[in-house]
């Protein structure tokens, strides 16, 4: 039987009128790894806050193992301090000895997050930045339980990579929220949905959720036609039949009332599709021509030239400060390139959605954001008459009339982004930029958006450290971001295109090793003792070739020792030492047995 490491019991969180969960239970079994998923405002970040906080909760019970030692990395981790990285990620590791092996490993894990400047204080960072440093503070904990609320957020696609391949190798319990279909299908066992208070459990990969979750929606709504059906018909009934007497009559009025609140009940319905008005385009679309932009003696862009086409859909990609956000803001105006030129055509109408999202007065209605830039919005390129109104668009893409009419600074993060990106959308430009557009929008959002974007007629130029979500509206055609500023005009996947660039990075090393062994066995040629070995000399060659491997089998025990889990910083330590010195042994003694070699042929 699984052994448990999280039970959650008749769980009830309300904000004022507004319940949260009534009575919400499920439980999660050492070694699971499980992605937590659900529409924005459905409570997944609050229910990842009450499991940590007692306070949180209104009623219900919350259960660890014993054993369980769990972290958390909550969605908000803005840091005013002023004191430094290193200093916030020590708060936890006091004990003289095991400082060495920490700083090193927190190095390594900052590094893999482009944070290179362990000393500078905290309240310098960007919201990203502080987001990474919390990531690392919890991946330095040496748990069994690890609670992450959107891990991916800020993270490139080779960071986000490297932190697949750290959960995938470590034997641990995982709960996760997030949207990253690939992390998801790659980290995670099973997936837990939130929906209307309830939770829902799926094991499988997303395709699997998706196939069932349609056919959950499809039974669901079935059922109530049929009850809603056989309502109209009871209501007949009713209204025709005096005050009941017997016995069999009321039981018929009872079950009357049960089939009224299922013919009634909400019932969750597919994504609405969206889709907004087509503006011409004329010929002349985008011209960037030579365009170079510096920091300092930083090159971020270096003499980068391409012409819009009709249907351009590319992606760009590159790491974390490579100058992605910058080349946008020079194509839209905000900034100015060193030298080259931007020319627009005369049609072209940009819709430009960026990180850092709307700048909208926390006061303000969310109805009126969307009343700012039409009352109106026409939904059909056929139909000129097609309108709905701005509240029942909002209604459509999850805006409750009683959200639509509160301030805007109630909104989830996510939901405050979904209504920025719909306040860009429905201004039908011809020309969309998007910056990040799916960081903190929950996996429906995004796939709405995805389902709109390949149907998109327009130009669409996208930054997205998403793989699926780029590969599947981009059609392949990236600008990649590489070394000195100079960007690349892709047509493969990214995958593909990284395995190009080690294929050849590989080809050229071994080019260059060969060179050089060829040119250091003429040598040896040169200057080789014409004489055999001695006797001494081939004694040592036979003692070489039994040691070497047995260097090699000890030093692949350690590895996998090293891997393990369950190792205190000592053992840790004392392991990493010992291979560093059996690997400088098996290169002297390899290097030996070479000479030896050479000379006795």
């Amino acid at each position: 039987m699984a052994e448990s490491i999280l039970t959650v019991e008749h769980l009830y969180k309300s904000f004022g009128t507004k319940v949260i969960f009534e009575d919400l239970s499920f439980g999660i079994n050492k070694y699971q790894k499980v992605a937590l998923i659900g529409r924005n405002g459905e409570g997944k970040s609050t229910l990842l806050n009450m499991l940590f906080d007692e306070r949180e909760k209104d009623n219900g019970l919350i259960t660890f193992n014993s054993e369980a030692y769990p972290v958390y990395l909550p969605q908000s981790t803005w840091i005013k301090q002023d004191h430094s990285i290193i200093e916030e990620l020590k708060k936890n590791y006091d004990e003289h000895d095991e400082q060495e092996v920490f700083f090193a490993k927190a190095k390594e894990i900052l590094d893999v997050f482009g944070i290179k400047d362990l000393e500078k204080p905290l309240n310098l960072l960007s919201g990203g930045e502080q987001k990474k440093v919390a990531l690392a503070n919890v991946l330095l904990h040496n748990s069994n339980f690890y609670v992450l609320d959107e891990p991916t957020n800020h993270l490139d696609m080779d960071m986000i990579k490297w932190l697949e391949n750290y959960f995938v190798q470590k034997k641990t319990t995982f709960l996760v929220v997030t949207h990253d279909r690939d992390f998801i299908d790659t980290v995670c066992t099973d997936i837990y949905e939130l929906s209307q208070a309830e939770m829902f459990k799926y094991h499988g990969n997303f395709d699997y959720f998706i196939e069932k979750k349609a056919e959950k929606q499809k039974l669901q709504q079935s059922s109530q036609e049929k009850a809603r059906n056989l309502y109209y018909k009871e209501l007949d009934w009713v209204k025709r039949m005096p005050q009941a007497r017997g016995t069999k009559s009321k039981k018929r009025i009872e079950n009357f009332e049960t089939i009224k609140e299922k013919a009634f009940q909400p019932v969750e319905k597919q994504q609405e599709e969206f889709s907004v008005i087509e503006k011409r385009m004329g010929k002349k679309i985008l011209e960037i021509n030579s365009i170079n932009k510096s920091f300092g003696a930083r090159e971020l862009i270096k003499n980068f030239s391409y012409n819009f086409k009709k249907g351009d859909k590319i992606s760009i990609i590159g790491k974390n400060g490579c100058g992605k956000t910058t080349l946008l803001n020079i194509i839209m105006g905000k900034e100015k390139a060193d030298s080259g030129t931007i020319t627009k055509g005369q049609t072209i109408e940009f819709g430009y959605y960026q990180q850092q999202g709307l700048e909208e007065t926390e006061d303000k209605r969310v109805i009126d954001v969307i009343k700012d830039v039409a009352e109106n919005i026409q939904i059909s390129n056929d139909n000129k008459n097609d309108y709905i109104s701005a509240s029942e668009f909002l209604l459509r893409f999850g805006f409750p009339k009683v959200m639509q009419f509160s301030p805007y600074s109630l909104l989830s993060g996510g939901e405050k982004r979904r209504l920025y990106l719909l306040k860009t959308l429905i201004q039908n430009p011809n020309f969309l930029i998007l910056d990040e557009p799916t960081n903190d929008l929950d996996i429906y959002s995004l796939l709405t958006l995805e389902d709109f974007l390949k149907n998109y007629k327009g130009c669409l130029l996208i930054v997205s450290h998403d793989k699926r979500f780029i590969e599947n509206i981009s059609e392949n055609h990236s600008f990649i971001f590489t070394k000195e500023g100079e960007i690349k005009d892709c047509y493969v996947p990214y995958e593909e295109y990284l395995s190009l660039q080690r294929k050849q990075e590989k080809s050229l090393k071994t080019s260059t090793e060969n060179s050089g062994a060829t040119l250091y066995k003429e040598q040896k040629a040169q200057n080789r003792n014409k004489n055999k070995l001695s006797f001494n000399e081939r004694k040592t060659k036979q003692s070489l070739e039994i040691e070497i491997p047995l260097l090699e089998q000890k030093k692949q025990e350690l590895t996998e020792k090293l891997s393990s889990d369950g190792l205190s910083t000592e053992e840790l330590l004392n392991t990493s030492q010992e291979i560093e010195r059996i690997i400088a042994e098996l290169n002297d003694k390899e290097m030996l047995w070479l000479e030896l070699s050479e000379k006795d042929e």
